[in-house]
């Protein structure tokens, strides 16, 4: 049996959620009628489990999802701040949208470089172009190895989606941090993610938001995806 300080306080450990909506009656007038939904706490199991990044990240509350959905829209940003706080902006995001047929990811340069521009084990040579089919992308520019596959993917990355009008978020702690990534420039590529994002709106995510729900991770757990990214690439 679950302490009762571990039962969720939305829907009680259910699970679910009733909430009314508006569906059309027999005589083609609104009518409203009570529908389960899945609650806050099986969306943060859900999307956790989904995406690689957001794993550790703490559980975002309904009252910070809709903070976070009255200050951002499907746009590009640049976002400045702490790393773990713009994962949670971005888990929040990504609940309030999950009942909206969206799609997201969430990368560093490494994942493209090893998931859209390298051979798989099966053989498969995926493409940067697959990108284009979400509905937001986050890119988070914090690799620090050389590769060859990362600045280039994560060009084509950005401009494919600005051809065909997909919002991606790029993330760097700071203005400095961003110029010296590898997803932004490197040696050998002539190409800048500047030429791409110059005019993107710029968001500090330590200033920007006031969001209760979100407390930062233990300094072990913040570095983990970021240094297993880099390690992999090294190995390459």
């Amino acid at each position: 049996m679950p302490q009762e300080q571990d039962v969720c306080p939305y829907c009680k450990g259910r699970g679910v959620k009733l909430v009314e909506i508006e569906v059309t009656g027999p005589d083609g007038k609104p009518l409203k009628r009570d529908a389960s939904r899945p609650c806050i706490c099986t969306l943060n199991t859900y999307v956790s489990s989904r995406h690689e990044w957001l794993t550790g990240v703490c559980d975002v509350t309904p009252e910070d999802c809709i903070e976070v959905g009255k200050k951002l829209e499907f746009s590009n940003y640049i976002f400045y701040g702490k790393e773990d706080k713009f994962l949670y902006v971005t888990k929040a995001f990504i609940v309030l949208h999950y009942h909206y047929n969206k799609t997201f990811r969430v990368l560093s340069g490494a994942d493209v470089a090893q998931k859209y521009a390298m051979a798989q084990p099966d053989g498969v040579i995926p493409t940067v172009t697959a990108l284009t089919d979400f509905s937001l992308v986050s890119l988070l520019c914090v690799a620090r190895i050389n590769n060859k596959a990362i600045t280039p993917g994560s060009y084509e990355m950005v401009a494919n989606r600005l051809r065909v009008k997909k919002p991606t978020w790029i993330y760097a702690p700071d203005e400095a941090s961003l110029h010296k990534s590898v997803e932004y420039q490197s040696e050998g590529f002539s190409e800048t993610l500047e030429t791409l994002i110059d005019d993107f709106p710029l968001v500090d995510v330590d200033r920007w938001f006031k969001i209760p729900g979100y407390h930062e991770l233990q300094q072990g757990k913040k570095t983990t995806k970021r240094q297993k990214a880099n390690d992999s690439l090294a190995n390459l």
